[in-house]
């Protein structure tokens, strides 16, 4: 009854930190959005002899590496959306260790032990490489005169309940990816909390690294512990649900946005509204700017014949970016529609996409992503207004 009663303490603090990194994430993508857009706005302007071209490009860096510290929360808070397929673990895990061994600690070595016939695991590619780096770099940087990090993988088919620290894993089919270092291990009291964003062994400025790890696992509907002892090294053990088959990939066609066209843009935020509309504006649309839902729809019901496509936010005040699709269908079944957002849950984003959303452009974003987006929308053979109810 204890061990149970702890196990509910300890889910409810990692999902109240996990909603609070979530509401960090959010506000901090619009902030970025802003600082991202226009420095590869500006970029096009310039030529790159240009001594500004220098400057802008530094910005524009270092607004990227802000945004990989964001994506880290985001994947914590397990709000981001992303593609998944089956995929060959064992491959993915090789191609990310690669250059790894380039990077890490000269001192450290990476050796591999994979399962020859391993299962299928239903996973987004770039959000494994993710997991498997943080956890890489983790063990290298607890081992700063040198050791080794074994990399294994097996089949683990699971008749029964598995207990696992404080979890337990259901019964079913999984592949085990184990990462183990032979460093000075980890204290009982560092396990409770290796996950937790911010907590850290190495002082500040660390510490989202395994946090990170814990939410892609667990937005990939799988488990992961941490097991070790001082001076004996430490594992981190991550379980992934089997699939048998791969899917057959669906090949879009993605072309530079062509012809004029006319763009409602939807979203709370006066940065991300102006940055969108000055880089639509670049790339040649007429843009209409609405500040909320309510807006949006009045100005879609005066002027829907001549709108092509509408940007929309997924979370604004009063009305969010569903409802709001909703009430655009009522006036056009067939309204356009780009899905924007920082981060948001799974299930309203897929309703979204269910119902005829086009595509999803992310935040923080570049010039180059809205061009991707407008390219896809384009390329769509259904991308014309149709279907209205008047």
């Amino acid at each position: 009854q204890k061990e149970l009663q702890q196990q509910l303490i300890h889910t409810r603090k990692m999902e109240t930190v996990s909603l609070l990194a979530g509401g960090i994430a959010h506000d901090f993508n619009n902030l970025l959005t802003g600082v991202l857009g226009y420095s590869s706005l500006i970029k096009t302007m310039l030529s790159p002899d240009d001594s500004m071209y220098g400057y802008i490009d530094s910005i524009e860096s270092s607004a990227i590496r802000a945004k990989e510290l964001n994506d880290q929360l985001v994947a914590f808070a397990r709000l981001g959306k992303y593609e998944v397929e089956p995929m060959d673990l064992n491959s993915t895990t090789a191609k990310t260790l690669r250059p790894l061994r380039l990077t890490i600690n000269e001192k450290v070595r990476i050796t591999i032990d994979f399962c020859p016939d391993l299962k299928l695991v239903e996973a987004n590619a770039a959000q494994i490489q993710q997991l498997i780096t943080n956890i890489c770099i983790n063990a290298s940087e607890a081992m700063p005169d040198g050791g080794e990090i074994r990399v294994s993988t097996e089949n683990l088919p699971l008749a029964e309940e598995k207990p696992m620290g404080k979890w337990s894993i259901p019964p079913g089919d999984y592949v085990h990816l184990s990462i183990a270092d032979t460093g000075p291990g980890i204290k009982k009291e560092v396990i409770e909390k290796i996950f937790e964003p911010f907590f850290s062994t190495k002082g500040i400025g660390f510490g989202l690294g395994l946090a990170a790890a814990y939410g892609i696992v667990k937005s990939h509907k799988g488990y992961i512990s941490a097991a070790g002892k001082r001076g004996k090294g430490a594992r981190i053990d991550v379980y992934l649900p089997s699939v048998k088959k791969k899917r057959e990939k669906k090949k879009v066609e993605r072309r530079s946005p062509t012809g004029r066209a006319t763009v409602l843009v939807v979203d709370d935020e006066e940065i991300v509204r102006q940055i969108l509309e000055d880089i639509l504006k670049e790339l040649g649309y007429d843009v209409m700017t609405a500040d909320d839902g309510d807006s949006a729809v009045s100005i879609y019901r005066k002027k829907w014949k001549s709108i092509d496509l509408v940007f929309l936010d997924m979370i604004m005040p009063r009305m969010n970016g569903g409802e709001t699709f909703q009430e655009l269908k009522k006036i056009n079944a067939g309204v356009k529609v780009v899905v924007c957002t920082g981060y948001t849950e799974e299930g309203p984003l897929q309703e979204m996409i269910k119902q005829g959303a086009l595509s999803v452009l992310k935040k923080p974003f570049r010039l180059e992503d809205i061009a991707s987006v407008m390219g896809e929308v384009h390329a769509n053979p259904d991308s014309s207004n149709s279907g209205a109810n008047g």
